[in-house]
């Protein structure tokens, strides 16, 4: 039986809701990571079990999701929402803003005429260019909101909020200050 069948077109049942739901029966069964004896110590080590994201999108088609962090602190409930949620959108948009705002990773252009390339952002230091990017990539998680809205649970709720905000590794959007000064 399909999972769509079964847990989406109930009554006041979302996608979103029944692929959580899907994916909250599927990992009581699933395991990320194998355990491994070295020398009678055991430890965990990431196996190669993907799964695969039961919504796939028009740009991206079908995903699969790995885990490369322990996960085994969270619930299954908290790990299904969390792997609904997970698209390339973000990424997509912070390689943009990499792209438009720091000058030393925008690509090589063409001359008007066309028959050369100008290579006037191609010489720096990577040393300043991982700098940049680090200032960039704070800044996306913990002090630029966006907004969405979706369906959550059969209620519309239109949010702005923080990447960091979103996964709850914070309730406050942050400042420059706020970050610079570790306030």
């Amino acid at each position: 039986m399909d999972w769509g069948q079964k847990y989406y077109g109930r009554k006041n049942v979302n996608l979103y809701t029944a692929a959580r739901k899907f994916l909250e029966i599927k990992l009581a069964s699933h395991n990320f990571y194998k355990w491994s004896n070295v020398n009678g110590v055991r430890f965990k080590k990431k196996a190669t079990t993907p799964i695969n994201h039961p919504i796939p999108t028009i740009d991206e088609g079908i995903r699969s999701i790995h885990c490369l962090t322990d996960v085994s602190d969270l619930s299954n409930r908290d790990l299904a929402t969390a792997m609904v949620n997970v698209n390339q959108q973000v990424l997509k948009s912070f390689f943009g803003q990499i792209h438009r705002r720091i000058s030393i990773f925008e690509r090589p252009l063409l001359t008007a005429r066309r028959d050369r390339k100008s290579y006037i952002y191609a010489n720096f230091n990577p040393k300043y260019g991982q700098y940049a990017l680090t200032i960039l990539r704070t800044y996306h998680n913990f002090c630029q909101p966006w907004s969405s809205s979706r369906d959550r649970d059969g209620k519309k709720e239109a949010t702005k909020l923080t990447p960091a905000q979103r996964l709850g590794l914070t309730e406050k959007t942050f400042t420059m200050k706020d970050i610079i000064y570790f306030k």
